[in-house]
C-alpha cells in the first residue's frame, strides 16, 4: 500500500460538496489508476484539513480501512474526532466503534455509548442496532427490552434486516411491547425478503410452536415422520431432542429415549451421546451408567467432542468405569483441542491442584487461559488468582485484575471479593476505595459470606450502622461466624438498647469460647446500668479473667468496680493496682484514675502498690495476649 501524496486541488470550487461529490466519483470510476485515486484522495483530505466534516469522516475511513493509503487506526480515531465535533452521525458511530473495541485508541465502552445514542438520534442505522443489543443483553446499558425495541424500530424504518429480525423476535415474545403474532410475521417476512437466514429459520419454530398452522400439518413434522419411519439416524436424533425438551412436542422421554436407540444402532453418534446422557439421569430408562459410559466412548471415538468431554470426567473420577487418569487426560485434552470450554477448565483445574496428577502450574495456565478467553467465568476466576499469586508465570497484577473483573462481571462470587484487596496500582496512584467498595457489594450481593463481611465493616466506618448490621447478619445466616463478634460490638456501640438480649447471649457464646475481647464487653453489658443487665459480681468475674491477659480495658473497668466496691469489697490500693496495669499500657482514663486515687492514699500505700505492679508485670508480662492493641511492653510503668 502506498503512502498518499497530499496534492493541491488543480482547480478551485467555492461549494465543498461539488468538491466531494467530484472527489467520490473520481475515487470510485478511477480506482484502477493508482495515480488518480490518490489525487482524488488527498483532494478530500485538503477539504478534510478545511473542516469539512463529511471529508473528515472520509478520511478517517479510509485510514480505518486501509484502502487508498496505508492503515493507520490511530490517525483515523484522530479524524473521526474532528468530524464528531462537528455533529457528523457517521463520524460519531464511527468513533464509537473505535472506543468499542479498541481500535486506534484505548478500549473504553463508557465512552462509546453517549456517541452511539447521538448517533442513533441523527438516525444511523447501525448505531441504533447496536443500541438496541446492548439494551437487550444489558450490557453497559440498564437492560431494557422496550428500549431494545425502540432502537431495532428505528433501524428497521432504515431496511436493516438483522433489525426487522430483532422486531419479529421481541414481537414473539412479548418482550419490550405485547406479543403480536402478525407483526412478528409480517418482520419476519421483511426480514428474509432482505436475505437474513435468521429469519427464515426461526420462522420454523414459530410453525413447530403453533404458529400459523396446526402442528398437525407441520410440512416439518411431516418430514420428521417420514424421515423418521424411513430410518434416517439424524431425523430420529433430532425428533428425540424435540421430545426430551417437550417445547414443540409434548415431552416424552420414554418415546425419545427409543428413537435414540434406533439412531445409535446405526452408529449415529450424536445420537449414542444423548442416548448415553438418558441413562446417566434415568431419562425414560433406567438409570445404567456403565452402559452409559459405553455409549460415550462410542461417541467419543467417533470425534463427538462433548462425548469425549463426558468420557474424560468418567474416567477422571471413576464413574461408571475403573478410574484411569491417563485415559481421562488423553479424552480431555481431545476434547479441549475440539474446544470444549468445560475440558479446557477441567485440564486447567487438575494440573493446578495436583491432586489426581502431578502439579502442573504451566499447564495449568495454558488451559484456564484457553478457557477464559471463551469467557468461562471459573477459569477467568482460576487464571487472575495465579497471575496475582504468581503461579507457573510472574507476578501481574494488573493482568489478575483483568480476568477478575472479567469474572465477576459475570457473577462470579469469588472474583468480587478477590478484586477488592487488590494493590494492583503504582505507588504514585491513590487507593480507589470506591472501586474496592463496589467490588465487596458485588460478592457480598452474591452470597460470598467474607464480602459481606468486608462490606459490613466499610459501611460501620461510614455511618450506616444499620446497612453493616444487616451484611453482618447476612454473613452470620451463612454461619460465617467471624461476623459474629463485630455485629455484637457495633450493636453494644451503637447503644441498641432494644437488641440487649441478643447481645448477651452472642456475647455469653463468645465469652464459653474464650473470646477475650468479647469476655469484656460482656463486662460491660453487666455493669453499665443503661443496659438494664446489671450483675457487678459477673462483672468482677469477667473482668478478672480479661485484665490478666492484659486487656486494659479489662483492668480499668476493675479497677473502677474495686473503688466503687460494686460487687466487691471496696479497696483503694486493689484499684489502685489495676489501674496501674492499664496506665502502664496508655489507657487514658486509667491514667487519670491512678493520678486521682494516688493523691487520696498515703504515701507508703501508693509505694507498696507501685511495687506489687512492677512484680506482677514481671512475672505476667511475657503471657500478656498478643493480639491485645492496648498492650505496649517498652511502656513503663506509670508512677
Amino acid at each position: 500500500m502506498r503512502q498518499a501524496v497530499i496534492l493541491k486541488p488543480s482547480h478551485c470550487m467555492t461549494n465543498d460538496c461539488i468538491k466531494i461529490t467530484f472527489c467520490l466519483l473520481l475515487i470510485v470510476s478511477l480506482c484502477s489508476n493508482n495515480a488518480s485515486a490518490d489525487n482524488a484522495f488527498n483532494d478530500m483530505l485538503v477539504l478534510a484539513e478545511q473542516g469539512n466534516a463529511y471529508a473528515q469522516n472520509y478520511v478517517g475511513r479510509a485510514y480505518r480501512t486501509g484502502d487508498i493509503v496505508i492503515q493507520d487506526s490511530a490517525n483515523a480515531v484522530e479524524w473521526f474526532k474532528r468530524a464528531a465535533v462537528q455533529g457528523d452521525r457517521n463520524a460519531k458511530y464511527n468513533l464509537a466503534m473505535a472506543y468499542w473495541t479498541g481500535d486506534g485508541i484505548e478500549q473504553d465502552q463508557t465512552a462509546a455509548i453517549p456517541l452511539l445514542i447521538d448517533s442513533a438520534e441523527a438516525n444511523h442505522s447501525s448505531a441504533s442496532f447496536m443500541l438496541g443489543t446492548i439494551s437487550e443483553e444489558g450490557v453497559w446499558l440498564e437492560k431494557s427490552y422496550t428500549a431494545a425495541m425502540t432502537y431495532y424500530r428505528q433501524a428497521a424504518n432504515s431496511d436493516v434486516p438483522e433489525a426487522y429480525f430483532k422486531v419479529a423476535q421481541l414481537h414473539d415474545q412479548g418482550l419490550g411491547t405485547a406479543r403480536h403474532y402478525q407483526n412478528a410475521v409480517n418482520n419476519l417476512n421483511k426480514a428474509i425478503a432482505l436475505g437474513n437466514d435468521q429469519a427464515k429459520a426461526y420462522q420454523s419454530t414459530m410453525f413447530f410452536r403453533g404458529w400459523s398452522i396446526p402442528k398437525a400439518q407441520d410440512s416439518r413434522l411431516n418430514w420428521y415422520a417420514e424421515a423418521t419411519a424411513a430410518g434416517y439416524a439424524d431425523a430420529q436424533t433430532e425428533l428425540a431432542l424435540l421430545l426430551i425438551k417437550g417445547e414443540v412436542l409434548e415431552q416424552d422421554p420414554a418415546l425419545a429415549a427409543r428413537w435414540l436407540t434406533r439412531a445409535a444402532d446405526q452408529d449415529y453418534a450424536l445420537a449414542q451421546y444423548h442416548l448415553a446422557q438418558s441413562y446417566v439421569r434415568g431419562l425414560g430408562v433406567e438409570r445404567d451408567i456403565p452402559f452409559a459410559a459405553t455409549l460415550m466412548e462410542k461417541a467419543a471415538k467417533q470425534n463427538n467432542i462433548q462425548a469425549q468431554y463426558y468420557l474424560g470426567r468418567m474416567y477422571l473420577d471413576g464413574i461408571g468405569v475403573e478410574p484411569d487418569i491417563e485415559t481421562a487426560l488423553n479424552w480431555l485434552i481431545l476434547a479441549a483441542e475440539g474446544k470444549v470450554i468445560k475440558a479446557q477448565y477441567l485440564l486447567g483445574r487438575t494440573y493446578h491442584d495436583g491432586r489426581l496428577v502431578e502439579q502442573d502450574f504451566e499447564k495449568a495456565l495454558e488451559w484456564f487461559g484457553l478457557a477464559a478467553e471463551r469467557q468461562n467465568a471459573n477459569a477467568q476466576f482460576r487464571l487472575g488468582v495465579m497471575l496475582q499469586k504468581g503461579e507457573g508465570t510472574q507476578t501481574d497484577k494488573q493482568a489478575a485484575v483483568t480476568w477478575l473483573r472479567l469474572s465477576a462481571n459475570q457473577g462470579h462470587k469469588f472474583a468480587a471479593n478477590a478484586l477488592a484487596p487488590i494493590d494492583y496500582r503504582s505507588p504514585n496512584e491513590p487507593d480507589d476505595k470506591q472501586e474496592a467498595f463496589a467490588w465487596y457489594l458485588q460478592g457480598a450481593n452474591n452470597g460470598y459470606p467474607e464480602a459481606q463481611l468486608e462490606l459490613a465493616k466499610r459501611l460501620a466506618a461510614s455511618g450506616d450502622i444499620d446497612g453493616a448490621i444487616a451484611w453482618y447478619r447476612r454473613a452470620l445466616e451463612q454461619d460465617y461466624l467471624r461476623a459474629e463478634y463485630p455485629l455484637v460490638k457495633l450493636l453494644f456501640d451503637s447503644k441498641q438498647y432494644q437488641s440487649s438480649v441478643e447481645i448477651k447471649k452472642r456475647l455469653n457464646k463468645l465469652a464459653l469460647e474464650e473470646h477475650t475481647e468479647a469476655t469484656v464487653l460482656l463486662g460491660r453489658l453487666v455493669s453499665e446500668p443503661e443496659w438494664q443487665q446489671l450483675n457487678y459480681k459477673r462483672a468482677i468475674r469477667l473482668f478478672s479473667a480479661a485484665a490478666v491477659t492484659g486487656d486494659c480495658v479489662a483492668q480499668y473497668k476493675l479497677g473502677q468496680l474495686t473503688q466503687n466496691g460494686n460487687g466487691t469489697n471496696a479497696n483503694a490500693n486493689e484499684a489502685l493496682f489495676w489501674y496501674h496495669l492499664a496506665a502502664a499500657q496508655g489507657n487514658a482514663q486509667a491514667i487519670e484514675s491512678t493520678a486521682t486515687l494516688s493523691a487520696q492514699l498515703t504515701d507508703s500505700a501508693v509505694k507498696r502498690t507501685e511495687k506489687n505492679v512492677e512484680q506482677w508485670l514481671d512475672k505476667n508480662l511475657t503471657n500478656y495476649g498478643k493480639d491485645n492493641s492496648c498492650i505496649d511492653k517498652e511502656m513503663a510503668v506509670v508512677k
